[in-house]
């Protein structure tokens, strides 16, 4: 969660004018919550700069978009007033992955010695012992386990054994202390056009 607090002296002279701050700070949430939800669509963060790109053996057949594999966080956005001056944005829920995409994350095993990384779709959603079900034969060579389907086929890479796996940082809340400047000119036009 972050908290906008109205700061900039021009904005605050503007908005002593005002009698009633609630229905302006309403719409300043409305607008800074479905803007937060567009950066999905639109593949960046809040100050214009595009996520890194997915790697091939993360992307999902449904979805090619960064963070957007069911949609759960992109949903869990909401931005509410808690005070006359103060509007919060944040996830609601306990997503707790929305940290890790926000700031990124280095993985590491807890229990095994590497982390088994998927390579292939099959091998994404399937466990270790299923897929030794599926396949004639699977073994393990330079750090990557095989599978042979028949006996006279040829291997298929199934999974790729690390030590850690990096979740590059791709924040979708504001992280700078100070506010886009599409909410700028947004909070500006809002509190002049209340005034007027």
């Amino acid at each position: 969660m972050i908290e906008i607090k109205i700061d900039d002296k021009e904005i605050i002279e503007k908005l002593s004018k005002i009698k009633d701050k609630t229905k302006l700070l309403k719409r300043i949430a409305i607008y800074i919550e479905g803007w937060t939800i567009r950066l999905f669509n639109k593949q960046q963060d809040p100050y214009g700069n595009k996520w890194k790109p997915l790697k091939l053996n993360t992307k999902r057949k449904n979805s090619s978009k960064i963070l957007i594999d069911t949609g759960t966080l992109r949903n869990s956005i909401k931005a509410n007033v808690i005070s006359e001056d103060t509007i919060r944005l944040g996830v609601v829920g306990d997503l707790v992955y929305a940290k890790t995409h926000q700031f990124g994350a280095i993985i590491t095993p807890k229990r095994a010695k590497a982390l088994t990384i998927p390579l292939t779709s099959e091998s994404r959603y399937l466990t270790l012992s299923a897929i030794k079900t599926r396949y004639y034969a699977i073994f393990l060579r330079k750090g990557v386990i095989f599978g042979i389907k028949t006996k006279n086929s040829k291997p298929i890479a199934l999974y790729y054994l690390s030590k850690k796996a990096e979740i590059p940082a791709r924040p979708f809340l504001p992280y700078k202390n100070e506010l886009p400047n599409d909410w700028k000119s947004f909070i500006i036009n809002e509190v002049i056009r209340q005034i007027k």
